[in-house]
């Protein structure tokens, strides 16, 4: 997947979920907060909410659509990464202006 003009999931006022750029397995997303942010501890309580809806949702969808088994979510400071799949690698994390980022395989 080189091509990133397709990879978008989803996107709100506070996130963005797309696919993998850097990752091929099924299921394998990132979500990306809009606002700056290094660390969970940091976001406004309703960010962190909302976050923590979303990931349930983006879990939920890949538990549906993919038959994961199981979802994990790792913490890589200053980005989040989900993964269910132990076949990808965590690949290159980029710090960037827009804010914490979670891997979602």
């Amino acid at each position: 997947m080189n091509d990133t003009s397709d990879l978008g999931i989803f996107e709100n006022e506070l996130f963005t979920v797309d696919h993998s750029s850097s990752c091929v397995v099924p299921g394998y997303v990132v979500v990306r907060l809009k606002v700056p942010s290094t660390s969970l501890s940091d976001l406004a309580p309703v960010t962190a909410q909302a976050l923590g809806q979303l990931l349930s949702r983006v879990v939920r969808a890949i538990e549906v659509t993919v038959g994961a088994d199981r979802v994990y979510c790792l913490s890589l400071q200053p980005c989040w990464r989900l993964a269910s799949s132990p076949g990808c690698g965590v690949g290159r994390v980029e710090e960037g202006q827009r804010g914490a980022e979670w891997e979602v395989i």
